[in-house]
């Protein structure tokens, strides 16, 4: 668990680490709503999902959400699960970049 400000102790303070794993990992505590709303979303296309999800080492996490679960190679579930697995990721996608405005930035950024 990493430490922010006053919490990592001895007036240290502690940047949080924005990398593809605090994104979709689930480590932010300001997109925490939408990536809890997102894992929800797929337990009920993919039954056992965020039990598997949460075993996962952190940097593959944010393979299984940015490619594996669109691409279509969780498994189980058919064609429904996977569209309303995509679906999820996407909302995610959107949601957290409303929630974060540097997000939001650097993917208004990526599209220039």
């Amino acid at each position: 668990m990493q430490l922010y400000g006053e919490e990592a102790g001895e007036g240290a303070f502690m940047a949080p680490l924005e990398d593809e794993a605090h994104y979709w990992g689930g480590e932010c505590p300001v997109l925490l709503p939408a990536h809890n709303a997102m894992v929800g979303a797929l337990e009920r296309a993919y039954p056992g999902f965020e039990g598997r999800f949460q075993a996962m080492p952190r940097g593959e996490k944010a393979t299984a959400l940015a490619f594996t679960v669109p691409d279509g190679r969780w498994g189980g579930g058919g064609g429904g699960a996977w569209a309303a697995g995509v679906r999820a990721v996407v909302q995610y996608g959107m949601d957290a970049a409303a929630l974060c405005p540097s997000l939001g930035r650097a993917m208004w950024l990526m599209d220039r």
